[in-house]
């Protein structure tokens, strides 16, 4: 996923925030999301609070995981499709909550599976 595209939409452009849900669902690109340990081949996600819900925390690229997640050894990463994350989201009524580095400081889109539904 391209950093830029997360900075734009975090900015507030509505136009980069469409191209962001249409990447989303397009392409196979995978995110990397960070978990806490994984039991039987399976990941738990490490939740964040995005606001007032619970997200799923995601970073484009390694770069942006190892900028703002430094230090923290005992969080593996997890390599998943968009549509992946998404999913498990909607199941289990959170949003995801995809962070880059960006000039002052880290930003954050967040991004909920009804809004990816109606673009689908």
């Amino acid at each position: 996923m391209k950093r830029s595209l997360v900075l734009q939409s975090a900015a507030g452009d509505a136009t980069s925030r469409q191209k962001l849900h249409r990447y989303l669902i397009e392409r196979p690109t995978p995110l990397l999301v960070p978990t806490l340990s994984m039991t039987g081949g399976l990941a738990k996600s490490a939740l964040e609070h995005a606001g007032g819900e619970l997200a799923i925390t995601a970073f484009p690229d390694l770069d942006c995981a190892r900028q703002l997640r430094p230090g923290e050894r005992e969080v593996k990463l997890a390599v998943m499709p968009p549509m992946e994350i998404l999913d498990l989201a909607r199941d289990a009524n959170l949003v995801l909550l995809i962070k880059a580095p960006g000039k002052d400081g880290p930003v954050s889109v967040v991004v909920r599976p009804t809004e990816i539904d109606t673009h689908a």
